[in-house]
């Protein structure tokens, strides 16, 4: 175990995990989409007493072929990505987090895989 004594001024840097909502009755998973988790937690700087036990992602109003990009996490106050303190292009750092892709073959809801019958 690792302890790290901080002053409740001080800012960290630490791991922050993503909680996903709604994903199974967002409009894309109901059309047939699957989820694709590219992120399951995030690297954040804040105030000690800011750190947050986890971030949330609402899925609700996806739809297939919508993207979550970092950009696009609600943060709370005071907390701000390690991926856009790197300075340079902010675009260039903004990483997909979840994203709701068509199924493999392109099958989608209502159609059905029978067999060719000769």
């Amino acid at each position: 175990m690792d302890l790290l004594r901080v002053a409740e001024g001080d800012r960290i840097k630490m791991h922050v995990p993503l909680h996903f909502l709604n994903e199974a009755t967002c409009p894309g998973v109901k059309a047939g989409g699957q989820v694709s988790h590219t992120m399951s937690d995030v690297e954040v700087i804040c105030a000690a007493k800011d750190l947050p036990e986890y971030i949330e992602v609402d899925l609700g109003s996806m739809n297939v072929g919508d993207i979550v990009h970092l950009s696009d996490l609600k943060l709370p106050e005071g907390l701000a990505l390690v991926a856009f303190s790197h300075g340079g292009d902010q675009a260039e750092h903004d990483t997909a987090v979840v994203s709701i892709h068509a199924p493999r073959g392109g099958a989608v809801e209502g159609e059905e895989g029978g067999e060719a019958t000769e």
